[in-house]
């Protein structure tokens, strides 16, 4: 199985456009793009992000993680739109039993491709861009992400466990471990 390189101007499934790539890294005169890139969705009017999605090889170019055919856009398109590839010559192999294999390009991606997310939309007026927070899921495991310009949060998970609380943490917390509603409720209890 080939998964293609995704590079500006490829598209999403619903007609968005990749924006962003690596300008050192070109295929036909094209930059290649990555993991987070933006993607303008005239779907759904907004930017969104490339998220990764599926198989891919370990490793980065350039500090980012090269985008693949089939990631998603994460907008604000339900269900996500899927990344289409929009040349056939670089690609990523793998084998049937699901090895990679050496293709028409060097094994670049890194892993963290997972096929589980949960992505939450702040829908306070103005930005909350940068605001950390604190995801605890119902397996146990704990998470931290920064909310982005659009308003968003995207948690990607090894397993489809539900989120069980999302805690906003204070800017000035260097242990992460304290939520703003837990300083709140110290504050007032005394």
């Amino acid at each position: 199985m080939n998964r293609h390189y995704l590079r500006i101007g490829d598209k999403s499934s619903v007609g968005g456009t990749i924006v962003e790539g690596i300008p050192q890294i070109l295929q036909d005169g094209k930059q290649v793009s990555f993991v987070g890139a933006a993607v303008s969705c005239p779907a759904c009017k907004s930017t969104g992000k490339i998220a990764a999605k599926g198989q891919r090889w370990p490793g980065e170019v350039m500090g980012k993680q090269l985008a693949l055919e089939d990631d998603l856009c994460v907008c604000k398109c339900y269900p996500l739109p899927i990344m289409v590839a929009g040349q056939s010559a670089m690609h990523m192999g793998f084998e049937s039993n699901g090895g990679a294999v050496p293709a028409s390009a060097t094994p670049i991606d890194s892993g963290h491709g997972s096929e589980h997310w949960v992505r939450f939309e702040l829908k306070d007026r103005g930005s909350c861009e940068g605001l950390k927070c604190r995801a605890q899921f119902s397996d146990g495991s704990v998470a931290k992400g920064v909310v982005d310009s659009q308003n968003r949060i995207v948690f990607h998970r090894p397993n489809a466990s539900a989120c069980k609380t999302l805690d906003v943490l204070l800017e000035n917390d260097s242990n992460g471990g304290s939520a703003v509603t837990e300083k709140l409720l110290a504050a007032i209890l005394g």
